[in-house]
């Protein structure tokens, strides 16, 4: 069991995504582009930042099927695959500002964001992975340059 914000936002820059397993659409190319931010970021995942997929089809998104998932796109230490009580995914997105009540047609963008500074920011799913890696990396030099 994780607490969301306690066991997984806290003190940590997060890139937040919503998936769902059997997904023919836009899950696998979310995926696909947080394996790419995961290699470009190397030690910094799991370090001082945290990829978070979170799984809207709980129902059928079991831990087994989440961790088969995870496999496909190499994901390492760092890299969250969440699930659990529908109405606490659905209220996790509407908090985030990103839920829909139709599955297949779900929030398809990362949220990054900064639990500390309290910084977020909406990357649409299409934009490139230069965009998303510049994004997390300024979030990181900003947290770095508070420390002094």
């Amino acid at each position: 069991p994780q607490r969301f914000y306690s066991d997984v936002l806290e003190g940590k820059i997060v890139v937040v995504d919503f998936i769902f397993t059997h997904c023919q659409g836009i899950c696998p190319m979310l995926s696909a582009t947080l394996r790419g931010l995961q290699q470009r970021l190397g030690p910094l995942v799991g370090d001082s930042v945290r990829l978070v997929s979170i799984s809207i089809d709980p129902e059928r998104d079991t831990p087994a099927a989440l961790t088969e998932f995870a496999s496909r796109f190499q994901a390492g230490p760092g890299w969250m695959f969440l699930t659990g009580d529908k109405q606490k995914i659905d209220w996790v997105s509407y908090k985030l500002g990103a839920y829909n009540e139709k599955v297949e047609e779900h929030f398809a963008a990362f949220l990054v964001g900064d639990a500390v500074s309290g910084q977020w920011s909406k990357v649409v799913a299409s934009a490139p992975l230069d965009d998303l890696e510049q994004l997390v990396r300024s979030l990181v030099t900003a947290r770095e340059k508070e420390r002094g």
